[in-house]
């Protein structure tokens, strides 16, 4: 209880005023006059007001997810107004109403010229309103922004040297109107720290920030604005929420919700704000340091019941990512996830050749233990290029989930440079060489003070040798390696594993049934990873680098017998592989879920041995009972669009007809500029596949098409019109067939 008599005074002392949502209900009402939703532009990303002149203007996202869309402050004497796209200072629908409004509200009567990077329309808008708008590039209106009365351009035309002006600029009365993306942004830069993202080392230290993270509608497609944005969106406010007791009177569901949502906020705040903030750091810094550390584990998750020990974790972990090597101790979590090492278990030395060409990670077969410092060695001479070090395979961040059954974020990595580097994490982990996407060469770097873990090299390590030693080294996982994919497992599933060769072959042979499909090389960029872990960020597995599936799981990763007794064993994980081949090109609205599990059918059929199926849902009964019950309704394309295993049945009907082959050729097909266009809509993307495969198969399809309820356009049915028509001769074609 001592948390929460102390922490009021703190908040108060750290922030001098909490957030009051009433203060600014004038403001946000001029902010979103006229305007009673907002659609969605690309993927938004949630805005942050930070101190006690800042606000929420619009809030989206999901109960315990709320955050702002729209946010603004009063900044000296100036005035900001930020949305979490940068689409909406450019839209021509509801948005550019709401940026009107904005711009008004921050120019708040002053004279004067506005300063508007966007289209011409936007400043004939803006005319129109009665302000005297100037069309201008970024970089005229940033080297001088004090010529302005407000700005109007994106954070991410801002660079370090305009930051100054611009602060300088607002404090004396000027206003701006922006925009930024932390998510994309980490994304195309390869960088882990939002607040390096120019938006954030602008505004953040005056109140507003853009935090990391998607965000979508509280409901349906669009943004609605009541004009009470949710004042727990604010940091202020959610920090308040906690710091009281529970409300036994309230429904107690809605309350652990509110709560819920109250540290989501926090969290997110935590993690985007930069170490030296002094608007929300002192007061949660305090607490930290007077609360004992929270250890989330599988058996005793933190929940949303544990909504302070959760922000207070966020905080702990955002302070031990800045820890000196030198000065890192073991997290009391590690021991659970993803765990210890024997403090007898002996510090090695092992110089590992990396190949600079092959992007991503490299597995070295060594350990970090949790908070000790591992030493690693560039020699000189070495191409440096993207060159970075990696402890710990799990790099998932659950931080999104209702409860936590480990830490949120167990990796870590950075940077290498000529010469000695010293690294360290909390919660250790496999410790990996990193390059990036335009290395050259190779180098042998030497790591010093980790400890050994299981590696097989498929081709390398000598079986003799892996039964007698490697499966039993001391690091708590391992990994089976190929030049086409790395499995990564605890290492109490291989301690007894006796023919690490058979199973780097079954996997093998996985990928390149899908390479084979896919109709690209069998010898890959990089190898595909695939990891285990207590908690994943989303589903039961995911795709991506790493492929990321739950430890349930993780000794059929090793067992190929499994899969081929039991072929549904592998549904899952050619699903996964099958995303990681996918291709926009021929995957429209509807097949997300679809063109993937193609890979899956192919690799159960040639490496298991089972044709269509290894999933209930693909039973031939069952299947033949959906495509009747659908071509019954009158093929609606809506219907067909939501349910994955119809429109796979559909897939099946052509690779029943045909076989593999077309698929192949189609698929090449799109890699081949002599074959046409790729297609730049759903539209084109249905017509092509349409006639590509015509073409492959010397068949007319759009009866088959039509019958189906996939649309098409009379252009591209004419393109085939001259192949003889098709359709499948099986009688669950017809409507009402048995």
């Amino acid at each position: 209880m001592r948390f929460l008599c102390l922490l009021p005074l703190v908040a108060v002392a750290a922030f001098g005023q909490a957030f009051d949502a009433a203060a600014s209900a004038a403001d946000v009402a001029t902010l979103v006059k006229g305007v009673t939703t907002l659609p969605v532009h690309g993927v938004p990303g949630p805005v942050l007001p930070l101190s006690s002149t800042a606000f929420p203007v619009v809030t989206g996202g999901k109960p315990k997810e709320r955050a702002a869309l729209v946010a603004a402050a009063r900044v000296g004497e100036g005035r900001v107004v930020v949305f979490g796209h940068g689409g909406y200072l450019s839209a021509a629908d509801a948005s550019r109403t709401m940026v009107v409004n904005a711009m008004k509200w921050v120019v708040a009567g002053r004279k004067g010229p506005v300063a508007v990077d966007g289209s011409a329309d936007l400043v004939q808008r803006l005319v129109a309103e009665g302000i005297d708008a100037r069309r201008v590039k970024a970089s005229v209106m940033l080297a001088d922004p004090k010529a302005w009365s407000a700005l109007l351009v994106d954070t991410h035309a801002m660079r370090d040297e305009h930051l100054d002006p611009l602060r300088e600029h607002l404090r004396q009365g000027g206003g701006l109107v922006t925009a930024g993306l932390v998510w994309g942004w980490m994304q195309i830069r390869r960088e882990d720290d939002p607040a390096k993202h120019p938006g954030n080392k602008l505004l953040a230290p005056m109140g507003l920030a853009f935090g990391d993270g998607y965000l979508g509608p509280r409901r349906g497609s669009e943004f609605v604005i009541d004009g009470k944005p949710d004042p727990l969106t604010h940091p202020l406010a959610a920090l308040a929420k906690l710091s009281r007791p529970v409300d036994a009177a309230a429904d107690r569901k809605a309350e652990q919700d509110r709560m819920a949502a109250a540290a989501h906020t926090l969290v997110t705040a935590v993690r985007t704000v930069a170490p030296d903030d002094r608007l929300l750091r002192p007061a949660l810094e305090a607490e930290r340091k007077r609360m004992p550390p929270a250890v989330p584990t599988d058996a005793k998750p933190l929940g949303s019941k544990d909504a302070l020990a959760r922000v207070l974790l966020a905080m702990e972990l955002d302070a031990l990512a800045l820890m000196p090597p030198e000065k890192m101790k073991a997290h009391p979590a590690a021991a659970d996830f993803p765990g210890a090492v024997p403090e007898s278990a002996p510090r090695v030395e092992r110089a590992v050749t990396v190949d600079l060409a092959v992007d991503g990670w490299h597995s070295t077969g060594l350990y970090a233990p949790p908070g000790g410092t591992v030493t690693v060695e560039v020699p000189p001479g070495t191409p440096i290029g993207e060159l970075g070090w990696r402890i710990g395979c799990h790099s998932d961040g659950i931080w999104g989930h209702d409860a936590w059954k480990r830490a949120p974020k167990v990796d870590a990595s950075g940077r290498l440079g000529i010469g000695a580097t010293p690294i360290a994490s909390p919660f250790g982990g496999l410790v990996y060489i990193t390059s990036g996407r335009r290395g050259k060469g190779s180098a042998t770097i030497t790591i010093r003070g980790a400890v050994r873990a299981p590696l097989f090299v498929a081709g390398k390590t000598d079986l003799a040798a892996w039964e007698a030693e490697e499966r039993s080294a001391p690091g708590p996982w391992a990994e089976i390696a190929t030049k086409k994919v790395v499995i990564t497992v605890p290492s109490s599933v291989v301690r007894d594993l006796k023919d690490p060769d058979r199973v780097a072959a079954f996997w093998d042979a996985g990928l390149d049934a899908c390479a084979d499909l896919a109709a690209i090389s069998r010898e890959r960029p990089r190898p595909e990873r695939m990891v285990a872990d207590v908690q994943i960020s989303a589903g039961y597995m995911h795709s991506g680098y790493p492929i990321m599936t739950h430890l349930d799981v993780a000794r059929r990763f090793v067992t190929p017998k499994e899969m081929l007794d039991d072929p549904s064993t592998g549904w899952g994980f050619f699903h996964e592989l099958g995303h990681n081949h996918q291709e926009g090109a021929w995957t429209f609205e509807g097949t997300g879920e679809v063109t993937n599990n193609l890979f899956t059918l192919y690799c159960l059929e040639t490496v298991c041995g089972l044709k269509d199926g290894g999933h209930d849902a693909m039973d031939e009964t069952k299947s033949r009972e959906r495509m009747a019950a659908h071509l019954a309704k009158g093929a609606p394309y809506e219907a067909w669009k939501s349910d994955p295993f119809l429109a796979l049945s559909m897939y099946v009907q052509l690779r029943r007809a045909f076989g593999w082959e077309p698929f192949k050729k189609v698929f090449a097909s799109y890699r081949d500029p002599s074959a046409g266009l790729a297609p730049r809509n759903d539209d084109q993307k249905r017509d092509q596949w349409m006639v590509r495969f015509s073409k492959v198969v010397e068949r007319d399809l759009g009866p088959f098409f039509r019958r189906w309820g996939v649309p098409v356009s009379a252009d591209a049915e004419k393109l085939i019109g001259h192949l003889p028509p098709w359709m499948p001769e099986s009688s669950a074609s017809r409507p009402g067939g048995s």
